[in-house]
Parts: C-alpha cells; structure tokens; sequence
C-alpha cells in the first residue's frame, strides 16, 4: 500500500511539473496550439502572478520528485511538505483570481483565459497541484503559525506591482495596462494596496484550509502543534 502510495505521489509530481513547464514555455515561446488568439495582455509572462506562481509550483513539484525518489517513501520531509502547501495555496490564487475576477471583467471573451497556455496556467496545473496536495499528501506535523509564511511571496509579488504600476504613471495619471496588468490602479494607490493586503489575507487563509485538511487526515503523525 504504501509502495503504491509513493508511485503516485511520484506520478503526480511529474505530471504537475511538465503541465507547469508546458504552460509556461509554451506562453513565453507564443505557441497557440488551440486557436489563434493572442494574450489579454503584453505584459511579460514571467512579471505576472499567473507566471511567477506557475513557474514556482513546477520548481516544488521537480523538488518533491527528486525527495520522494532519493528517500523512496511518499512521506515529504517537514520543510518540502510546508514549500508545497504555501506555493498550492499561491497556484489557487491563481486560479481564483481567474474565475472570480478576470473572467467577469473580460466579459464575453472570457474563454480566452482558458484556451493555449492558459488552459495549463489558469486551470489545469492548478487543480492538479490542489488534488496532489489535498489526496495524495501524507498527514504531517507542521506548527500553524507556518501558514504565515505564504503572505511572504505575496507580499514581495505586492511590492513589485506597486512600484512597476505606479512608476509608470502618465501625464493624465493614467497608468498602461501593461504595468497594471490586472487593471487595479483603477481604484487608485489606496484601493490596489488594498487588493494586495486582501491578497495577503487570502494566501493566509487558503494556506490555514491546506493545513487545517492536513492535519484532519487520519493516519500518519499526530495532530500539528497550534502553537
């Protein structure tokens, strides 16, 4: 059971490492393997939250392979464990940011958020990064206050648009969308420093849920410390 246990993490964190790098390679090469439709956006892939949080999950899935392998158990050591759960927590911001946001405001052209790369970006690669971490990951031990650690790569993400946006800034005020990719600046500083703590408060709380189900599991160790 637990052979079979550790083929499919091994299995699953393939698989989530070539949807990532399919995703993004094929984003930044613009090959267009559905229909020819471009970006939303011009903005560099690799300067968007989409990108970063993509680029990042393959990185984790590459390490998690090469744990489980050289170990030979599906168990992830406490450190490995903790990067997995803060960067899925992170790909579901992604992934909601997406649904919730960018779809509506996209308005009928909304399937293009899902066609070529972004099929992978958007959808695919997060919801295999969330059934890998949710179904396959065994129960471990991890003080909750380590959930803190996402708001972290948000916060740095944050500070980088921030300054890209509003360093950008026209004679009219008017800052392109290709520094505000994500079209905040349009409730002006305060409003996108808000967005980007509700950001932050939205990574903590994904990342609790992640830890809260883990902990939940039966089996493996016992409880993790609340401390």
């Amino acid at each position: 059971m637990e052979r079979r246990r550790w083929i499919l993490c091994l299995c699953s964190d393939v698989l989530i490492f070539l949807c990532a790098a399919f995703g993004v390679i094929t984003t930044l090469v613009g090959w267009k393997f559905m229909i020819d439709y471009g970006r939303l956006t011009e903005t560099p892939f690799l300067f968007t939250f989409t990108g970063l949080s993509n680029l990042a999950i393959g990185v984790v899935a590459l390490l998690c392979f090469i744990t489980r392998l050289v170990r030979k158990e599906a168990k992830l050591p406490e450190p490995v464990f903790l990067i997995k759960m803060v960067f899925t927590a992170l790909l579901c911001i992604t992934f909601l940011v997406t649904a919730v946001y960018l779809a509506p405001s996209v308005g009928s052209e909304w399937w293009r958020l899902y066609i070529n790369s972004s099929l992978f970006n958007h959808l695919l690669t997060p919801l295999l990064a969330l059934c890998s971490f949710l179904f396959l990951e065994a129960k471990t031990s991890l003080p909750y206050r380590s959930c803190f650690l996402s708001m972290i790569p948000m916060g740095c993400y944050g500070i980088f648009y921030l300054i890209r946006a509003y360093t950008h800034v026209d004679a009219s005020g008017h800052i392109d969308l290709y520094y505000d990719v994500y079209g905040l600046a349009r409730w002006g500083l305060a409003g996108t420093i808000g967005f980007f703590l509700g950001f932050l408060a939205l990574a903590f709380g994904l990342t609790s849920l992640l830890y809260l189900q883990n902990t939940h599991k039966k089996g493996g160790d016992k409880d993790g410390q609340t401390s």
